[in-house]
């Protein structure tokens, strides 16, 4: 589903429940954001049937709109206090061989080391995000680990104007034809 599509439905989906008022009151009793609620209620509507309807009979994700053929990537990289890698990480995703990109930042409150290198770079592709609290995880460091940056990626999927979502953590380097190669494995592989 491209991403203008599902920018529609959601908005189809929250004008319908925002005039419900079981809907406020399940945002106050149950103290969700809109974007979470949200999320629950697009779960359990039935998303194959509404790819199928979609792809409208082809066997593909892939939009074959000539105008499609460099669809915009959305580059997310989610980051908390690791100023010395975010930028190698930035820098990475500017590098790609394919051009058709959107190089989404969010920080998971992050410290101002970070904001600061984040702002320094000058490329229009780059958006930045600073979310004003940090997620709240698990306290036992294995675990931790395992779902850090789980806030900041949430919001970057909810804010990607991109087709297509690659992921790069914020102590990761994309190799320059990590997106090219991405985009056309998924050609290739239906």
């Amino acid at each position: 589903m491209s991403q203008t599509a599902l920018n529609r439905s959601k908005t189809r989906v929250y004008r319908t429940l925002s005039r419900s008022s079981l809907f406020k009151a399940a945002l106050q009793a149950r103290k969700y954001d809109r974007s979470n609620l949200l999320r629950e209620r697009l779960a359990t509507r039935n998303d194959r049937a509404m790819l199928v309807e979609l792809r409208n009979g082809r066997d593909i994700c892939w939009l074959e709109d000539p105008g499609e053929a460099h669809p915009l990537v959305t580059v997310a990289i989610p980051t908390y206090r690791r100023p010395d890698t975010v930028v190698r990480a930035i820098n990475s995703a500017i590098q790609q061989t394919y051009r058709n990109l959107e190089i989404l930042v969010i920080g998971d409150a992050t410290d101002n080391e970070s904001v600061a290198l984040i702002h320094a770079i000058k490329d229009p592709r780059l958006r930045f995000v600073n979310l004003g609290r940090q997620g709240v995880y698990p306290t036992k460091p294995g675990i931790r680990g395992m779902v850090s940056g789980t806030k900041p990626m949430n919001v970057a999927l909810d804010l990607a104007s991109g087709d297509w979502i690659a992921n790069c953590d914020d102590d990761d380097e994309l190799l320059p034809h990590h997106v090219a190669m991405l985009l056309d494995a998924a050609r290739q592989h239906h």
